[in-house]
Order: structure tokens, then sequence, then C-alpha cells
């Protein structure tokens, strides 16, 4: 979710008691507003239910207008948020779903308002960058090596031909097909696929502010188990995108997650180690505290004979 300050000021309005679609993405119903006596001058109190496909869910948060704010949201779906009363947008984020704005609305000093969230999931095409292949053996192994993407094959590199035929040694891999050396294979695709891993309770994540994305990348990848090539690689072509963005939403998924969600990886003879990494991230211009994200156990990977590894990655709208 890219949030520029334009995004604040798109013409949504409500009605007590109706729904306002926003394009098919998703709409809010204000289900009741009234005087109570438990909130304090200057605030009024915003609660309600969250829903993505029709399911109440625990994946989402409600902001007021700077993000400065977040309701905590029950396993039920249900949440609770005290915003200052010269607030006059709310709305409504959660990862692979419609964002939802309510916006222009008068916030009452000492009322309370029931406000409804029905969102849906998004499905856009995006596009998996850049994933390369490294593969490492310290004797000469002939190797037959294929990709079963979710999605649609655009580009590859060397040549593919139902697959690659490569023999690998300490000099590099060495393409069947035209006896070059390549330092790792490239392939890319095309999906409707692709989003963040979640559950209903949550996602694992980061959430970072992207000055520090070097930083992060750095120590993240050293963790996985990246050698110094392969980290560099992998930021001087992530590092860029990630930071044309003041904060991001980043989500690695490892080895089985990879082949769950991305693509399958065909190889024989099978690698006696193998690592995946593959990057999701989403740009953000104002700092989303997301209360559903926890952090990942990043479990480590040690090199032994016949090696592959893989990384790649794609920029979440």
């Amino acid at each position: 979710m890219k949030i520029k300050v334009a995004f604040f000021f798109m013409l949504f309005s409500i009605f007590s008691h109706a729904n306002e679609d926003l394009n098919g993405g998703g709409y809010y119903l204000l289900v009741s507003e009234n005087k109570v006596d438990n909130v304090p001058e200057g605030f009024c109190r915003v609660k309600g239910k969250l829903y993505i496909d029709g399911i109440p869910t625990q994946l989402g948060s409600v902001y007021n207008f700077d993000a400065s704010l977040i309701a905590p949201v029950d396993s039920l779906g249900n949440y609770s948020i005290l915003i200052p009363t010269r607030n006059a947008l709310l709305y409504f984020y959660a990862p692979n779903a419609h964002e939802i704005v309510v916006e222009n609305h008068v916030f009452k000093s000492g009322y309370e308002l029931i406000i409804d969230f029905y969102s849906t999931r998004r499905q856009y095409d995006h596009p998996a960058e850049k994933p390369v292949i490294y593969l490492y053996s310290t004797k000469p192994t002939n190797v037959n090596l294929s990709i079963d993407f979710k999605g649609d094959l655009t580009f590859m590199y060397p040549r593919y031909d139902n697959g690659w035929q490569v023999n690998v040694s300490k000099t590099g891999i060495q393409n069947k097909v035209d006896q070059k050396i390549y330092p790792y294979l490239f392939w890319e695709g095309v999906s409707s696929e692709l989003g963040f891993v979640t559950t209903p309770n949550g996602m694992e994540g980061y959430f970072i502010q992207t000055d520090s994305t070097i930083s992060f990348l750095e120590n993240t990848l050293t963790q996985l188990g990246l050698n110094q090539t392969e980290i560099t690689d992998f930021i001087t072509f992530w590092g860029p995108q990630i930071e044309k963005h003041r904060y991001a939403t980043i989500q690695f998924l490892v080895d089985e997650a990879y082949t769950n969600e991305i693509a399958e990886i065909n190889v024989n003879p099978v690698p006696d180690s193998m690592r995946r990494i593959y990057l999701l991230f989403e740009g953000s211009e104002i700092e989303l505290k997301q209360n559903f994200l926890t952090s990942p156990d990043l479990k480590p990977f040690v090199r032994d004979g016949f090696t592959l590894v893989e990384w790649g990655g794609t920029a979440l709208n």
C-alpha cells in the first residue's frame, strides 16, 4: 500500500445507516451514532467490527487521520478507538485487502459511533522480480533444473527450454547449450496470486523505517545464511526499491513457504543443502503501527556439499 497525501483527500462521504461502495473494494457501514456518558470531552469513541470477504478478521487495523492512533482488534474482529474530535478521517488497512476510508465525517465530542468495515481481498497481477539461482559444488556436477511457477514465466536467462542443463563446478555454472559460464540462473514471471502470507490471527513480518533498509537487510540475510556476494546482489536490487518509500512492511518466504506460495523447483540431483528466500514488501508514506505483525523465527542455514541458493521478490501494490 503506497499512501500519499492525496490519499487522504479522496472524495468519499458517509450516510447514517447506509453502505458506501468503494469501487467494488469494500465499504463501511455507520450502524449508530449516540451521545454517551463515558467518553471524555473533546473525544469521540468509534467501535465496530472488521470483515474481509464477509468473514470477521483480527488481521487488520483502524487508524485515525495521521496513523498516530491504532485500534486494538480482538479475535472476533471487534475494534475500538478513541479519537480527538478534530480528526475528520478514519481508515481501515489489512494486508492483501482494499483500504477503506471514512472521510469528512464530523466526530462529535462525547459521542460513540459504531462503524463496521467490509473489505475484500485485492487481486492484482504482480511481477516476480529477479529470482536468481546460485549453484555451488566443489566437484563437477551435471544438474538438470526446472521451475514450476504459480503464474506465467516471462523471461529466463540463459535460454530455458523446459529447464536448464548445466555443469556446476568451482569455476561456476556452465550452461550445456552454449558452454558459457554464468554466475547464476535468472527467471521472472507474473502472477495474480502473489501477496502476504497471513493467518486469521496475524502475519509474520516486519515494519521498518526505510532509512534502516541496508542494515535491516544485511542483518536478516546474514541470519538466513546468504554469503556476501548473494547479500550484495540482493541489496543492490531491492534496496533502492524499498527506499523509494518512507516506511515498508516486509515479509520473507523461506524454503517451504517459497515452494508453497511462489514456485516449486525441480533439481536433479537433489542438493545436499538448499536455501530459498522470497521478499514481499509494501511501501507506505506514513507510519502504520501494525499490531497484527509478529517477528519470524529465522532458521539457520548450513552449506554442505552441492548447494542451491535462490532469492527473488515482489513489490506489492
